[in-house]
């Protein structure tokens, strides 16, 4: 039991610190794992596997820097595979594609060779870095050829070519998934479910919309199942510049799952857009009591306060938003 081995003089056991951290970490209680590793980190400076736990951890509490933080402080001969790849996910979470695709380089050679995540990763970086570039096109097309089982390299080529004008070869890919697909409706949820991401990320918001409602109507057997279709529609809706309709599915959203933070999330965004600053700021909060390390939610619940006359609570969010993530855009 690691919570007596920590009582008395055991407090000094980083070890002890650690597992309990990944006790913690195992079962979702990312705050208390955090803070277990980073007691272990004050005794051992140097424990790279409570440096690299600490850093997934921030990462699913949304403080990306502070993740990219940890992980380049561990030295580059320590670095595991998961670690150069957790780096290069978290630099471009920090709009840092540049240094992200430097950081997988080392991941690939210690593997040998691609695997699926490293592949697609490296795609979508030389394609926010050199938009609808061959070099794109080859990486997405040597995901597909290399793993021609995997769903997602088939869709991340298929939003490729619809980005660069195919939209035949991007239908012929959609058709080739859905004749693939075996198993019945929970299948053929998951193959429509990526389908109208594609089209939504693609900007195809009313194709995305067809789909995401023929879900809601077919393959939607618990609360959440909804809730995320939900959301989903509420963001088509808001892309499209209909905020009440967006309004309406967050709303109907969080009626199905009130636990769905992104919604909380999403929700103030379009009330913010509505001049809404009370309602906004109180979504926000929701978020944050899920997410706080959250720079966007910070800056944007600082914006509705200033707006009610909160200036010191706006000033407070401002000013940690911007601890987080010096180059925070702007709110929104």
């Amino acid at each position: 039991d690691y919570n007596e081995v920590l009582k008395g003089e055991g407090a000094n056991n980083a070890n002890a610190w650690l597992w309990r951290g990944v006790a913690y970490h195992s079962h979702g209680y990312h705050k208390s794992a955090h803070l277990d590793y980073s007691r272990c980190l004050d005794l051992e400076a140097h424990n790279y596997a409570a440096r690299c736990n600490r850093a997934v951890v921030s990462t699913s509490l949304g403080n990306f820097a502070a993740a990219v933080q940890d992980l380049e402080m561990i030295p580059k001969e320590e670095r595991e595979v998961a670690a150069w790849l957790a780096l290069a996910t978290n630099l471009r979470a920090i709009h840092r594609p540049a240094q992200a695709e430097a950081a997988l380089v080392p991941a690939v050679e210690k593997q040998g060779m691609w695997s699926l995540e490293t592949l697609l990763l490296s795609a979508d970086l030389r394609e926010e870095l050199d938009p609808l570039s061959r070099s794109a096109w080859r990486l997405y097309a040597l995901a597909r050829r290399m793993f021609p089982g995997s769903t997602l390299a088939r869709l991340k080529l298929a939003l490729a070519a619809a980005k660069r004008g195919d939209s035949d070869g991007a239908q012929r890919l959609l058709a080739q998934g859905a004749a693939e697909v075996v198993g019945g409706k929970a299948g053929r949820g998951l193959e429509q479910e990526m389908a109208a991401m594609m089209m939504m990320d693609g900007g195809y918001v009313t194709q995305a919309a067809v789909r995401v409602d023929a879900l809601l109507w077919r393959c939607c057997p618990t609360n959440a199942d909804a809730a995320v279709l939900l959301s989903w529609r509420g963001m088509l809706h808001q892309q499209a510049g209909d905020l009440r309709g967006a309004k309406r599915d967050f709303a109907r959203a969080l009626r199905q799952m009130p636990s769905f933070h992104e919604a909380h999330y999403n929700l103030g965004c379009v009330l913010l857009h509505e001049n809404q600053w009370s309602k906004a700021a109180e979504e926000f909060s929701d978020y944050l009591k899920h997410v706080p390390l959250s720079p966007l939610a910070l800056l944007n619940r600082g914006v509705a306060f200033a707006n009610i006359g909160k200036k010191a609570e706006a000033l407070a969010d401002t000013d940690a938003a911007l601890a987080l993530y010096p180059g925070l855009p702007n709110a929104l």
